[in-house]
């Protein structure tokens, strides 16, 4: 009797739950600004590139590391 109880609770948690969150409704929160960095999408990806191709120029070629 002590193990059904908790467990008839915890089953009976799980069957009410979804119930009580669909009960209660929200309003939205008016949009001002939806996003503060649209746009800057192409500006990452272009410093992106540019990182990545001042890597392949600057970076030293295959030496080895004693002549």
């Amino acid at each position: 009797m002590t193990k059904t109880l908790p467990l008839l609770f915890a089953v009976a948690s799980v069957a009410i739950a979804p119930v009580a969150a669909t009960a209660t409704s929200r309003a939205a929160a008016p949009v001002e600004r939806e996003n503060g960095l649209s746009g800057s999408g192409n500006l990452f990806f272009l410093a992106a590139i540019a990182v990545v191709a001042a890597a392949v120029v600057l970076l030293p070629e295959d030496q080895p590391a004693s002549p």
